[in-house]
């Protein structure tokens, strides 16, 4: 496991890998609601859906053998606190 042996296997590398294609889809869905300066409603609330998409697709990768272990849940707390110091209200 990545944190504990320095080896990221399959499963946590998708895990990763993932993560970073949906951070990058949130990013140009940013970048897009902010051409002109303001952020609309809906554009906020497709931001949100990216968001909970993220976490998500996330959790779903890690929980695809049924546990989700110690790295994984690592991981998941990471993206966690940074999807939350982002989120809109």
């Amino acid at each position: 496991m990545a944190f504990k042996d320095g080896i990221v296997d399959d499963r946590e590398w998708e895990l990763i890998n993932q993560i970073e294609i949906s951070i990058e889809d949130y990013a140009d869905s940013l970048d897009r609601a902010l051409l002109d300066g303001v952020i609309t409603p809906e554009e906020s609330e497709e931001l949100e859906t990216l968001k909970n998409k993220i976490l998500e697709d996330a959790s779903s990768i890690a929980n695809e053998d049924g546990v989700i272990d110690e790295e994984e849940a690592n991981i998941l707390q990471i993206l966690l606190k940074i999807v939350e110091k982002y989120r809109t209200e």
